[in-house]
């Protein structure tokens, strides 16, 4: 099993800690399969977008948060975006904060333009 030096971790807004892993295999083809199924859909209403994202970050913690993985209230209450972004970025190796997103686009098309 690959180790990094450290593992970063997430507080919740309840004060939940979790250790944010990368995935294994069998999570990134489920969370794959979720991203599509996002990507896919044609739904103008901003909810569902977030219900997407909620629904991704839950394939990433998973294995730390148990049988929470099912208790949408609790989900709701103890995540909010910066969570999420940070738990899509460390487990799943996307970023998807905004803060960042011009420069990841810049590099992007910096790599594009090299080739």
């Amino acid at each position: 099993m690959a180790k990094a030096a450290s593992t970063p971790t997430v507080t919740l807004q309840d004060g939940t800690e979790l250790q944010l892993k990368t995935l294994n295999i069998k999570l990134y083809r489920k969370f794959q399969d979720r991203w599509a199924e996002m990507i896919e859909s044609e739904t103008e209403n901003p909810n569902d977008r977030v219900d997407d994202l909620i629904d991704l970050a839950v394939i990433c913690v998973s294995r730390e948060i148990g049988d929470k993985a099912d208790d949408r209230d609790w989900l709701e209450e103890a995540l909010d975006f910066d969570s999420i972004y940070l738990i899509l970025k460390e487990c799943a190796g996307v970023d998807l904060n905004p803060a960042n997103a011009v420069a990841t686009a810049t590099a992007a098309l910096s790599g594009a333009n090299s080739r």
